[in-house]
């Protein structure tokens, strides 16, 4: 009976520590890896925790509320000079256009601008947990 408790709280216990961790820094959770880790980790707790384990239940419920934020997109508004051509890190290269609208899970995007014949434009896009809306301007303007 001893070994059982012991093998029971201790999962309990490495379950609570993954949850902590990633509820310690929740950005930590926007990229790819950590949201799959989280994901998992959310599927082993269902299993496991029960509701008289209060704490783990509660982070387990805060997981769960993380998790779906994360997985929510944000549309993303971008407006250009119909002459820039646009890339966005790990999302894709754009022609020139004047509007675009994306929609992009929260994180960080790095969004590259460049036209022939002037300077690269470089912007940092930073898309938040619960953003439902971004906006961002992005155009070459200054001469080489």
């Amino acid at each position: 009976m001893a070994r059982s408790g012991i093998k029971r709280t201790s999962k309990l216990a490495q379950l609570s520590a993954e949850m902590e961790y990633l509820l310690s820094v929740p950005q930590r959770i926007t990229s790819p890896e950590a949201l799959v880790k989280a994901r998992t980790t959310v599927k082993k707790s269902q299993a496991v925790i029960k509701p008289q384990y209060k704490k783990t239940a509660e982070q387990l419920q805060a997981l769960e509320k993380l998790v779906s934020q994360a997985s929510v997109p944000a549309q993303v508004s971008i407006q250009s000079d119909n002459q820039t051509q646009i890339d966005i890190y790990k999302v894709g290269r754009y022609q020139p256009f004047q509007h675009k609208e994306l929609s992009l899970r929260p994180g960080s995007y790095t969004v590259v601008g460049s036209r022939e014949g002037y300077r690269d434009v470089r912007r940092q896009l930073n898309i938040k947990l619960g953003q439902s809306r971004v906006q961002l301007a992005i155009q070459c303007v200054e001469l080489i």
